[in-house]
């Protein structure tokens, strides 16, 4: 005997009902199934409607008020980050002990501060850039060391650094305060920052100290576009998923939602969200342009783009098919993003100068402690633009100006982002490929493979970019990537078992590889076999420059597919370094000579890894022309 459940006996009684009453009013039991949806829906929407979800009234300012307020389809809030020099103290209220910013941004782990509601936990410090650095001093000898946009709390409320006064008055702990006896000019350095999710505060070095910016904006100009339309969807994201979690999602969870109390927000995914309800019916979807395919097949009135800068004008232009009026939910809908100024080459600047994007530019004019209402400038004003305009190169450019130029000396400059960072595309078997290797642990372990076509060219299609992780394991991730076999098959794979998986597998004819003795032994107990790379600098160099450029045909011999990143490393993320190879050619350069210019003989030993590793593949791609078999 078939037995029914509560569903399925609620659900032929529905049909029943309707079967009746279409036999009543002479319609289609369908059609009668159809109102009662569509009345449903309707009476939904009226509640979603009547919700009021709290909106957050903040004074932004500047170039953060004018995105706010700007509606145009595209625009791009541009400027850099800011916060503490390294050997800012952070006390630790549980232990009593202060550390610098800088060692505990090199432990990569989450911390605990001292907040005005009490100990609070943060997560990890991290290097975040370099600016010019000011010395606050107060009355009692103490003082500090930060940029001129970090903000600290005044008996006035919460100030930046360049608009202190001698004589205003800044609370240590709890007590009245101490007055600013001056603000200077130390010098320039790296900076670092960090966030407190419950509090967007911290003490430090004897005063409060807040961690807001760019992004802060932004977050705040979505959530009242989210609580100000029913129904609308809305879309954030960043160059990788991961990445969003760590830097915007974190900062929307930490400082969006506690001003809300918790109202009408609710998440969808856990730790990595997928995406935010609003109780109105709105959504904010969250996204990296490493799942590309999935944020294509969606329509938004929306989407912000966070550090832009990252993005491809491929990418940006793709984005923009997503927003345009078919979502249906809000009057004017738009894209926008936020970025870290950069080259003059940039398709943010081309496209700015096409009249396609709406730039939006922090501005010292813009301040009223630089400048008064009819533009004639400050005291204050000219004591800090003297300052800045004692810097130098893309310093004074950047940070004086606001210009986007590259910086001095950059070894690459034929790296076009729209040219070199493909789609993936079909490799056929009868290429070539390859793998190149850079040894690390604290400094990350970078591989990456290749392909040649029968042309010449090289395509990097997969990038392992990773710290602080052992050699014996990094040999059993290369043998599972070329393997092709998912994680979760591969852990209760045996030894054997794995060999023949990897002989299956792709077929590499060589790993050239870094020449440290020991890693490499490690790298051969784990079946993979290298052989010493070509490591002269300067011929490889020109190798890699050589390729850049293009051919006869229009088209270069060097490309990066631009998912080849198989994971970013969060501990390179939050300490703000770069996590993969195509983010370290902006800032690849030439050592100085003693007159402050570019050499030009040998390149800057900083953030290199991926570097050396296309070297080393280039030298070898252009050496070895037999094919595999």
């Amino acid at each position: 005997m078939k037995s029914w459940s509560s569903g399925s006996r609620n659900t032929l009684q529905m049909q029943a009902t309707a079967l009746m009453e279409a036999k009543r009013r002479g319609m289609n039991p369908a059609a009668i199934r159809r109102q009662r949806h569509q009345a449903k829906v309707q009476q939904t929407e009226v509640k979603q409607t009547a919700v009021k979800i709290p909106l957050i009234d903040l004074e932004l300012r500047g170039a953060g008020k004018r995105l706010y307020d700007t509606i145009e389809p595209e625009m791009m809030l541009s400027g850099p980050a800011e916060c503490m020099a390294g050997e800012t103290l952070i006390l630790d209220p549980i232990t009593g002990m202060e550390t610098p910013i800088a060692e505990l941004a090199h432990r990569g782990k989450p911390i605990t501060v001292l907040t005005l509601d009490g100990p609070r936990h943060a997560d990890s410090p991290f290097l975040k850039g370099v600016a010019p650095l000011f010395r606050v001093r107060v009355e009692g000898g103490k003082s500090f060391l930060a940029t001129r946009r970090h903000r600290v709390l005044t008996t006035q409320g919460w100030t930046f650094v360049g608009d202190l006064d001698p004589g205003d008055c800044v609370p240590p702990v709890f007590s009245a305060g101490h007055r600013v006896l001056d603000v200077t000019y130390e010098r320039t350095d790296a900076f670092y920052d960090m966030t407190v999710p419950d509090g967007a505060h911290y003490f430090a070095q004897g005063f409060w100290h807040h961690n807001t910016g760019k992004t802060f904006s932004s977050l705040v100009k979505l959530h009242n576009l989210a609580a100000t339309y029913p129904r609308s969807q809305w879309l954030v994201l960043r160059d990788t998923q991961q990445s969003v979690y760590s830097t915007v999602v974190k900062s929307f969870e930490g400082k969006i939602l506690p001003m809300m109390g918790g109202q009408g927000i609710s998440k969808y995914g856990g730790n990595k969200p997928e995406w935010f309800d609003y109780a109105n019916g709105a959504r904010i979807w969250i996204g990296g342009l490493d799942n590309v395919a999935k944020i294509l097949s969606g329509e938004f009135d929306g989407i912000y783009v966070n550090q832009a800068e990252e993005t491809t004008l491929n990418d940006w232009e793709s984005l923009t098919t997503r927003v345009t009026g078919r979502a249906g939910n809000v009057p004017y809908p738009h894209i926008w993003g936020d970025c870290n100024p950069g080259a003059s080459t940039h398709w943010i600047i081309k496209r700015r100068d096409e009249g396609k994007l709406r730039f939006l530019e922090s501005r010292h004019e813009d301040n009223p402690r630089l400048y008064g209402p009819d533009g004639t400038i400050t005291n204050e004003g000219i004591r800090t633009l003297a300052t800045l305009d004692r810097l130098s190169g893309v310093r004074l450019q950047r940070l004086r100006f606001g210009r986007w130029v590259a910086a001095e000396g950059v070894i690459y400059e034929g790296l076009d982002r729209n040219v070199h960072i493909i789609k993936p595309l079909e490799m056929p078997k009868t290429w070539r490929r390859f793998r190149s290797i850079d040894l690390g642990f604290v400094n990350p372990t970078v591989c990456q493979w290749w392909a040649m076509d029968e042309d010449g060219r090289m395509f990097c299609y997969r990038e392992i970019y990773k710290s602080q992780t052992l050699m014996r394991d990094h040999a059993d991730e290369i043998n599972r990537l070329t393997a092709g076999v998912p994680l979760n098959v591969w852990r209760d794979l045996s030894a054997e078992s794995k060999r023949e998986r990897v002989k299956d597998g792709e077929k590499i004819e060589a790993t050239v590889c870094d020449h440290d003795a020991s890693d490499r032994a490690t790298l051969q107990d784990g079946g993979i076999y290298t052989i010493a790379a070509e490591k002269d600098v300067k011929t490889g160099i020109e190798a890699v420059q050589a390729r850049l450029k293009r051919q006869a045909d229009g088209r270069p011999r060097l490309f990066y597919f631009d998912n080849c990143l198989v994971e970013p490393d969060q501990l390179l993320i939050d300490q703000g370094l770069p996590y993969s190879t195509v983010q370290e050619y902006d800032s690849y350069i030439w050592q100085k000579a003693s007159d402050g210019k570019a050499a030009k003989e040998e390149p800057t030993k900083l953030n290199d890894h991926g570097m050396d590793t296309t070297r080393y593949a280039t030298k070898y791609g252009d050496k070895r022309k037999f094919k595999y078999g």
